[in-house]
């Protein structure tokens, strides 16, 4: 069954290196996608960064604790972004410029 575990590690550890890579993709084309045809939704490149955000610490709160160094520090820091990442993404939302 450990073997089993850590093949999975080795399949999640390289998609989320495949995310890390893709980032500056994603980055580029929100920003410059000549088209506009990536805002179908109207959702601005700030909202959709901070929903990445916002998925992101999701995924680093709800790991196992006693593994990572100054994770405290980590589950400190994230008490005071969330409510800030997603009163942005309500103040985008209400934004008529982005509608």
């Amino acid at each position: 069954m450990s073997g089993n575990n850590g093949n999975s590690l080795e399949i999640a550890r390289k998609r989320l290196l495949e995310i890390v890579d893709l980032q500056t993709e994603v980055e580029f084309l929100l920003r410059f996608d000549p088209s506009g045809s990536l805002d179908r939704d109207h959702t601005s490149p700030e909202g959709l960064q901070r929903k990445i955000a916002l998925t992101a610490l999701r995924s680093i709160l709800f790991e196992p604790r006693g593994t990572v160094p100054h994770e405290e520090d980590f589950l400190s820091a994230s008490e005071q972004m969330v409510p800030v990442l997603v009163a942005q993404l309500e103040a985008l939302r209400d934004d008529p410029a982005e509608s």
